[in-house]
């Protein structure tokens, strides 16, 4: 069984599945002609547990394949111009300087604390910066006071995480800037000739796992084409998987970020507007140990 379900999620993509596929026939022809096999609980358990898990198995191993294309077809590397695209009349250096971040009033976890204070301090004001944090109260002032429309979907969500996925896609939208999770940590300025100067609307980072690109670390600029049509899809794709961290991914988090990407490069008539993917030393932070967005699944 457990050979079976690696095999499973080393396959590449959907047209790669005949080893397992004959394991899974074998086992299953032993438990035909071993009637003892069959009266054993443990293997109906295990057989039950192999058919449960059979389609997550081929949801991940095809996304573990688009991954794999992603970063070797889709990683852009930064263009540097002598002078900044002008992408918004009111912001022609396009990614203002405004950092984003969000959580709980207070924050209780020591890391994250030092890390929010970290932020703070390297991209003060006096560095030429706007620090913003937004906390629950905050979050639902902003959308009823800018998209009033979208609140009903933001209270639908089932998970905390789910909410702070879409707030952060609303207030950058709106305002423009950098976001970060609680758990990246600064160890200096970025590099801001090739976030700011470079002729790109969104910057995307690869995420740690073969999920896409993640969602904890972004900029953009104010009202991109991009990030509203990642926002006008939020609804289409918000449904209960009965799993948390599945549908946390899916629903508004790095695997929808993926999804909607890959659709939008598709589709896109030109580069007016275009999302650029780059690594996260770029940036210049480093990832603290565990992860904030495990804890707002409750």
């Amino acid at each position: 069984v457990f050979s079976l379900f690696t095999d499973f999620m080393m396959a590449p993509s959907f047209l790669n599945l005949t080893s397992p596929l004959k394991k899974l026939h074998t086992i299953l022809r032993h438990c035909a002609t071993k009637t003892r096999c069959l009266r054993s609980k443990k293997t109906i358990i295990a057989i039950c547990i192999c058919v449960l898990l059979f389609p997550g198995i081929i949801f991940l191993s095809h996304y573990q394949y688009c991954m794999h294309y992603f970063l070797h077809s889709y990683v852009a590397r930064p263009e540097p111009q002598q002078k900044p695209i002008r992408i918004h009349d009111d912001h022609p250096n396009g990614i203002p300087k405004r950092i984003h971040q969000m959580g709980p009033n207070n924050i209780t976890r020591e890391s994250w604390r030092d890390n929010q204070q970290q932020w703070m301090r390297t991209y003060s004001a006096d560095n030429g910066y706007e620090y913003m944090y937004w906390t629950n109260d905050k979050i639902e002032d902003f959308i009823l006071s800018t998209t009033p429309q979208l609140m009903s979907l933001y209270a639908s969500y089932r998970y905390d995480i789910q909410r702070y996925d879409v707030a952060r896609l609303l207030i950058l939208n709106h305002f423009g800037g950098i976001y970060s999770d609680l758990d990246i940590r600064p160890k200096g300025l970025l590099n801001e000739s090739v976030i700011f100067n470079n002729h790109a609307s969104t910057i995307l980072v690869p995420g740690m796992t073969d999920f896409g690109p993640s969602n904890d670390l972004f900029a953009t600029a104010p009202n991109t084409k991009f990030i509203n049509f990642v926002i006008s899809n939020l609804e289409e794709y918000n449904h209960f998987w009965y799993v948390p961290y599945l549908t946390v991914m899916t629903s508004a988090g790095p695997m929808y970020l993926f999804e909607q990407y890959l659709r939008f490069c598709a589709m896109a008539e030109d580069n007016t507007d275009r999302v650029v993917i780059l690594k996260y030393s770029f940036f210049n932070v480093g990832h603290s140990t565990g992860n904030s967005w495990h804890v707002w699944i409750e």
